[in-house]
């Protein structure tokens, strides 16, 4: 059955049918027209829902109103922007290590040759030849766009690592770190990060997820990663205060990956700024209680209290 168009303010009497308060249905309209129904009642509704009622025909739990809703979509969005702040640092750093490390090793000319790689592993042969013409592609792109690739190009015929580096996706880097020789792995992920290189690699994975879902704003405080967060000193840390395993999959794991990587003064800067976040959202719920959200994200409350160790 094909969904049929709703003007704005069918679209609240809808609402207000199903138990959802609007208690400012000007303010209503306006935001509904600026911001779309699908991306805020669709997106941030799950958490108001009243369980009991029947799927076809979903109910609001008693007290819960559109503002709320808004409130928390307001919420999902300072988390995102607050949190893609500190992942572009990450970002940074990552391609800074990589760059230096391996021009220090290979040069600035000719360093994207097949043998500079871990070709010693069968199963990366394709992979390399692939992430090589990736590489290339990048500068391709580059040039006339970006003004050190072009001026590179046309002056000495040639882009230094440190430089590309600049202009390839987050997801180029980390696959072109995964191919490094593994040596060089343990290297850059002991000196700069102070871990395993195969943890580096998982915790890059998470970020990465999330940077998508930042970068084409989409909702991110209940999204779950599908993959694996590394044990680790942080994770374990929190499951010992916690006294129970936390939740790898949801957006906790973004908040372990960026605290294990970032510098001391900006992992405390990430937790107030999510303190913050959840203090006003926290100010803002009446049907529900704080933690619901919370348990959402894989958060507890005293999250916190790493800083002060």
């Amino acid at each position: 059955m094909k969904k049929l168009f709703s003007d704005v303010a069918t679209q609240i009497e809808i609402l207000k049918s199903k138990n959802l308060q609007i208690n400012d249905e000007q303010r209503a309209l306006d935001i509904l027209l600026r911001h779309n129904y699908y991306v805020i009642i669709n997106g941030y509704r799950e958490p108001f829902l009243d369980n009991s009622s029947d799927r076809g025909n979903s109910k609001y739990i008693n007290g819960s109103s559109f503002e709320e809703i808004y409130s928390l979509y307001i919420f999902d969005r300072n988390i995102r922007i607050s949190f893609l702040k500190y992942m572009l640092i990450i970002e940074q750093n990552f391609k800074s290590a990589i760059s230096y490390e391996f021009s220090k090793i290979y040069g600035h000319e000719n360093y994207l040759q097949f043998e500079n790689f871990d070709c010693e592993n069968e199963k990366n042969i394709r992979d390399i030849f692939y992430m090589i013409g990736t590489m290339h592609n990048s500068l391709s792109k580059a040039i006339g766009k970006n003004e050190y690739i072009t001026y590179n190009i046309e002056k000495y015929n040639n882009v230094p690592f440190w430089i590309l580096a600049n202009v390839v996706t987050l997801g180029g880097i980390i696959n072109f770190y995964k191919l490094m020789k593994v040596d060089e792995k343990k290297f850059i992920a002991k000196k700069y990060f102070k871990i395993k290189y195969d943890e580096l690699e998982d915790f890059m994975y998470i970020i990465s997820f999330y940077r998508n879902i930042s970068a084409h704003d989409e909702r991110m405080y209940d999204v779950k990663y599908k993959g694996s967060l590394p044990n680790n000193e942080v994770s374990d840390y929190f499951n010992k205060m916690y006294g129970k395993n936390i939740d790898t999959k949801k957006v906790f794991s973004l908040f372990i990956s960026l605290y294990t990587l970032l510098s001391k003064n900006d992992a405390i800067d990430m937790i107030t700024d999510l303190e913050k976040s959840f203090s006003t959202l926290s100010k803002q719920l009446h049907s529900i209680k704080i933690d619901k959200i919370y348990d959402f994200m894989g958060f507890e409350k005293n999250f916190g209290e790493i800083k002060n160790i």
